[in-house]
């Protein structure tokens, strides 16, 4: 539409809808009219809408009626009245029409960023260099009282002599929700056998949260133990390093699978499943997948050192499909 087949129409207030409160539409955003582009009739009645903003922004809308213009209002109060009642924001910014966001240019929103899911957690943490082995290291901190978080830092070797010290304990093991160890550039979980970790996971029924790095020898029976051991597991992550991958592959996936079609109760809260660093590929995460739909798998390689992240080959599935770009599905901010 040119501009010299409409008539000026800034200045004036906007036309409010019939049967309505006149009061109600604000004069400060602009104006509206509606200018008759085509033949007479009902059905070949073009609208045309044009408001002016407060950023000098003109934004021209043509919609083709097939009735009198009162739809055209209608349609137009709408959206009006729903980009200018957006509440204050904070630090005294204050609220009101975002042009950018109505153009799908960004801009503050509305409503609220989902807040991410935590878990009140009384966590004993553990450090050391990898260079000395962890005889020495601190115990007593796994007496506290309502311990159920467990995070070994990335220099502290874990091995089966920590592992057999938790299966000790099992008061604390049958409280644990949340277990970090190991590290994929210092390569501190290398130490953990398969048996001694399927040991320590049968004590962890209220297990939900698992970050595993660089633990290079679990396989097949340390991932079906998760599952059938922890009913409330819901992120787990198991990794190798970029000079070794893990023990787990499509056989593995496979085997689950099976399990899961076995037991319709075995991982029904896993939902995000991370797999770096393994011989993991497309038919056996879609054969796991087809059990458990909801469960969203990560695979894909860690950078060797002194590459660029850039370089990293990571994937994901959802659905049995592949999915590009970054997966926001994950809510769980525990690493």
């Amino acid at each position: 539409m040119s501009s010299a087949a409409a008539p000026s129409i800034f200045g004036s207030a906007p036309a409010p809808r019939r049967g309505s409160n006149s009061s109600d539409s604000s004069p400060t955003a602009g104006a509206v009219t509606r200018t008759s582009l085509g033949p007479g009739g009902v059905g070949k009645q073009r609208e045309a809408l044009k408001l002016r903003l407060d950023l000098n922004l003109e934004v021209e809308i043509s919609i083709k009626a097939k009735v009198n213009g009162d739809i055209t209002l209608s349609l137009f109060s709408t959206f009006y009245h729903r980009h200018t009642t957006m509440p204050p924001s904070r630090k005294g910014r204050s609220g009101g029409f975002s042009p950018y966001a109505m153009m799908g240019m960004g801009g503050r929103s509305s409503k609220p960023a989902p807040a991410p899911k935590t878990f009140k957690k009384v966590t004993a943490e553990f450090n050391g260099d990898i260079k000395n082995p962890p005889e020495g290291w601190d115990q007593t901190k796994l007496d506290a009282p309502k311990v159920d978080t467990l995070k070994f830092g990335r220099d502290f070797s874990i091995n089966d002599a920590v592992l057999e010290s938790l299966i000790a304990r099992p008061a604390l093991c049958a409280r644990l929700t949340t277990f970090l160890a190991g590290d994929n550039e210092t390569g501190s979980g290398v130490y953990v056998s398969e048996g001694a970790f399927v040991r320590f996971i049968r004590m962890c029924p209220e297990m939900r949260l698992m970050r595993l790095e660089s633990h290079t020898s679990l396989g097949q029976d340390a991932l079906l133990a998760i599952l059938e051991s922890c009913p409330k597991i819901e992120a787990l992550h198991i990794s190798g390093h970029d000079r070794s991958h893990g023990r787990i592959d499509d056989k593995a996936l496979t085997a689950v699978a099976a399990a899961c079609d076995a037991n319709p109760s075995l991982g029904v809260k896993l939902r995000d499943l991370t797999l770096h660093d393994q011989s993991v590929y497309e038919k056996g995460v879609k054969k796991l997948q087809k059990a458990r739909r909801l469960v969203i798998v990560r695979t894909g390689d860690t950078p060797r050192q002194h590459a660029y992240s850039r370089d990293a080959e990571y994937c994901a599935y959802r659905g049995g499909k592949m999915v590009f770009g970054a997966v926001e599905t994950s809510k769980y901010h525990w690493w």
